[in-house]
């Protein structure tokens, strides 16, 4: 099984033309295999900082592994992950209402592939502060239902807030808030997520990994994603 998971691996790594894409890592390993795949490849030039968007192998009636090194930054990938979204959600001869997309990552502690499925998630370059005028202003808050947004401008500066209360914490600390919101089950929590575009990915996986880890049945984290300059 491991030689397989090794083989895999170096399958999602390497291309033709010997380039390789250093996956970012995750602590997440919810899901470490899946069948039936086409890989999408976004390769870094660490010369030049451009990247290359290889999706030759993708086929529409599959399950997309997307990827992504992760040195590219979310300003670099926006578009790309854009297309994929309307790629996915597009009508087709060939469409496949059960295939999904998902960001291929590396899981060190089990030396293996985990993913990270994205197949919903929409990539929005929307101003940030028509967002945060539309957040304080329609979102309403009651016993049942409470809204909150989380800005991650960098892993040390990451914002929470509500209609009531603004904080910055880190990384470190944000499962903790997240867990803090889950512990009154009557309550459903809905999240608000806006990235800056100069993080990398693999400063964007680890905060969907901190989220992954924080799931919980009342904890509802808005499909959209807002990545901004």
């Amino acid at each position: 099984m491991r030689l397989l998971f090794a083989l895999l691996l170096s399958l999602t790594l390497c291309s033709c033309n010997k380039k390789t894409v250093q996956l970012p890592e995750t602590t997440n390993k919810e899901i470490t295999e899946i069948l039936d795949v086409s890989t999408i490849y976004m390769f870094y030039d660490a010369t030049t900082g451009d990247i290359e968007f290889n999706r030759k192998n993708m086929i529409g009636s599959t399950n997309w592994l997307v990827a992504i090194d992760k040195r590219i930054s979310l300003k670099q990938a926006l578009p790309h992950l854009q297309y994929l979204y309307e790629k996915r959600h597009a009508d087709g001869m060939h469409k496949n209402d059960a295939a999904k997309s998902y960001l291929s990552c590396s899981n060190p502690d089990i030396k293996n592939l985990a993913f990270i499925e994205h197949t919903d998630i929409v990539y929005s370059d929307k101003d940030p502060a028509d967002f945060l005028s539309n957040f304080f202003s329609d979102k309403t808050d009651t016993d049942a239902q409470k809204h909150h947004y989380i800005n991650v401008a960098s892993l040390s500066a990451i914002t929470i807030g509500n209609q009531m209360h603004v904080e910055t914490i880190t990384d470190k600390n944000l499962v903790n808030y997240l867990h803090k919101l889950t512990q009154n089950k009557s309550v459903k929590h809905n999240i608000y997520m806006t990235f800056k575009n100069s993080l990398n990915f693999q400063e964007y996986i680890t905060v969907k990994t901190l989220l992954l880890e924080a799931s919980a049945e009342n904890l509802s984290v808005s499909n959209e994603e807002i990545i901004y300059n």
